[in-house]
């Protein structure tokens, strides 16, 4: 093809860029060969920090939800709340909801403070079956949980495979 401009005939081969050849087609795979593995890195990196975080809040809403249980009553007719450490435990694994293998997770109750001050180790709100003392009103009970969280997609950079440690915790006042 030739085409015509301002009366003057140009050849097709005129009209290509004069900067790429060719012969650079070569140079364009080696470029992009060497920029693959950055932005696969950083593609990966992206995924799996956006996992790890996603785990992090079903973890931190697990804890207070399972806290908040714990320190509200019920309605039973007695007025208390859950009376089983094991009945808490149980409760904040199956809150994780799916990015977290609720059969991994790690909770504790307490330590607990009694009316004097001192440890009671774990209870509740107000008196656990466990034995644990008495609590009054406005008695704060702590739980946490920690999970060991793994890579959604494996990386190829070393060191940065886990296992991650996560952990939450929640402080409630009991109110009743």
């Amino acid at each position: 093809g030739t085409m015509v401009s301002r009366g003057r005939f140009m050849s097709s081969a005129a009209l290509r860029p004069r900067g790429r050849r060719h012969e650079d087609r070569g140079a364009q795979a080696v470029e992009f060969a060497l920029i693959l593995p950055v932005l696969l890195a950083l593609v990966l990196g992206i995924i799996n920090f956006g996992y790890l975080f996603g785990q992090q809040l079903a973890l931190n809403q697990a804890v207070r939800e399972g806290a908040r249980m714990a320190v509200v009553p019920t309605g039973s007719p007695a007025g208390s709340s859950v009376d089983e450490l094991g009945e808490i435990r149980l409760f904040v694994r199956n809150s994780t909801g799916g990015l977290v293998d609720k059969d991994r997770v790690e909770v504790t109750v307490g330590p607990t403070l009694v009316t004097d001050g001192n440890a009671a180790g774990e209870g509740g709100c107000p008196q656990l079956k466990t034995g644990t003392p008495a609590r009054s009103v406005g008695q704060p009970l702590t739980i946490k949980a920690a999970y060991e969280a793994r890579l959604l997609v494996p990386t190829f950079i070393p060191g940065l495979n886990g296992p991650f440690n996560l952990t939450s915790e929640a402080v409630f006042r009991c109110e009743w």
